[in-house]
C-alpha cells in the first residue's frame, strides 16, 4: 500500500533537488533557458514521484539509485544525442545520487519507509 506521507515527502525532496540542480548547474549554460529549469526541476520531481509510488521491495539504497538512474535516462540520451558524453554521464551520476538521498532522508530522517508486503 502506497503512503501518503511517504510520496509526499519523496516528491517534495524531488522538487527540492531539481532546484539544487539548477542552482548548481546555472554557470553551464548562459543564458540558462526556462525550459532547461523547468525539465530539470520536473525530471528530479519526477524521480521523488516514483520512488513514492514505486512497488518495487527492493532494500532503499538500491531502490533510489534504480529510480534515480530509469528518470535520469529522459535527460541523458538527448545530451548524448547531441555529443555531449560527458552531460550524459554527469546526469547519470546525479540522478544515481539525488535518488539515493531523496530515500536516505524519507527514510531515515522523516521515517517514511516503503511499506513491507503484509502476510495475509
Amino acid at each position: 500500500m502506497i503512503s501518503g506521507k511517504r510520496v509526499f515527502w519523496t516528491t517534495a525532496l524531488g522538487i527540492i533537488a531539481g532546484i539544487l540542480c539548477y542552482l548548481m548547474s546555472r554557470g553551464s549554460v548562459d543564458p540558462y533557458p526556462t525550459w532547461m529549469v523547468l525539465t530539470t526541476v520536473l525530471n528530479r520531481a519526477f524521480i521523488g514521484f516514483c520512488i513514492g509510488t514505486s512497488g518495487l521491495k527492493w532494500h532503499w539504497v538500491s531502490h533510489g539509485i534504480f529510480w534515480g538512474l530509469l528518470i535520469s535516462l529522459l535527460l541523458a540520451i538527448p545530451a548524448w544525442g547531441e555529443g555531449s558524453f560527458m552531460g550524459f554521464f554527469l546526469l547519470m551520476i546525479a540522478g544515481a545520487v539525488w535518488g539515493f538521498l531523496i530515500e536516505l532522508l524519507t527514510n531515515k530522517v522523516f521515517r517514511a519507509p516503503a511499506a513491507k508486503e503484509s502476510s495475509a
